[in-house]
């Protein structure tokens, strides 16, 4: 079986999937800024269960075609949907056995954890084509459906409750701003000139950018300040993965990116 586990904002999420989970079932860690297709849960099951690989993903990142370099070399294996190439990292959503998870569980929650796994033995493979993607703009996975793609991303974002006043933060873009503007026209952008002025201010939801974005969750937890949502720009892409995102509010905009969206 497939182990599916809620994670709370303060929760490990490596331990509460092992509580969750027993002897041989399939643990797949992911989250929800990730697009899954139709099917892809079986593919997970599939790349740990019919290939060789201790961990797998079902998500390939496209930086890794970037820049004219030569694509990084792996051998290649089929399962019963698809081909399987080895690779040296995986992203952030990726699947194992709960016995792997436990047995690496030591370095699977730091930064070089594919590197540790690597001097251990451990083989990593990543499915050929992808079975989910990101969703940002210049993140979505190579041959993803682009139709699967805009049918499930709005342009009006209906997971989140209207706000109707927006604290917009100091680093925050114009751009951003614009297209906030554009997303929800009935709210109105109120000028904040710091986090702890956002934690008092009479609005509902704040624009920030992912590098301010740790010190506003601070002074919102310090105040009790709850929001219908956080808007985060991503002002500098090298940083923006290792933030805490809090389900259900935090939603994301790439910062001065044609054609991009609130989600």
């Amino acid at each position: 079986m497939i182990v599916c586990v809620q994670v709370g904002e303060h929760e490990d999420p490596l331990r509460a999937a092992l509580d969750a989970s027993e002897r041989g079932d399939v643990v797949y860690l992911t989250d929800e800024r990730y697009l899954h297709r139709a099917g892809a849960l079986d593919v997970v099951v599939e790349g740990v269960r019919e290939t060789d690989a201790d961990y797998v993903s079902i998500y390939d990142d496209p930086r890794r075609y970037w820049g004219g370099s030569p694509p990084e070399p792996g051998d290649v294996v089929p399962s019963r949907t698809c081909h399987w190439i080895s690779r040296t990292s995986l992203p952030d959503s990726f699947a194992c056995r709960r016995g792997v998870l436990e047995r690496d569980l030591d370095v699977l929650d730091r930064p070089d954890r594919w590197s540790r796994l690597a001097a251990r033995g451990r083989r990593l493979r990543s499915s050929l084509p992808a079975f989910a993607t990101l969703v940002e703009p210049g993140l979505v996975a190579p041959c993803f459906p682009v139709d699967e793609l805009a049918a499930a991303r709005p342009r009006r974002p209906s997971a989140v409750s209207d706000p109707t006043s927006i604290g917009v933060l100091p680093d925050v873009s114009p751009d951003f701003c614009d297209a906030l503007e554009d997303a929800f026209p009935r709210a109105r952008l109120v000028r904040l000139d710091s986090v702890d002025e956002a934690a008092r201010a009479a609005i509902d939801a704040a624009a920030v950018t992912n590098v301010g974005k740790e010190r506003l969750d601070l002074a919102l937890r310090e105040a009790g300040r709850p929001l219908v949502a956080v808007f985060v720009e991503i002002a500098a892409a090298d940083q923006w993965r290792s933030l805490r995102w809090i389900p259900g509010r935090d939603r994301i905009l790439p910062a001065r990116a044609e054609g991009s969206w609130v989600v």
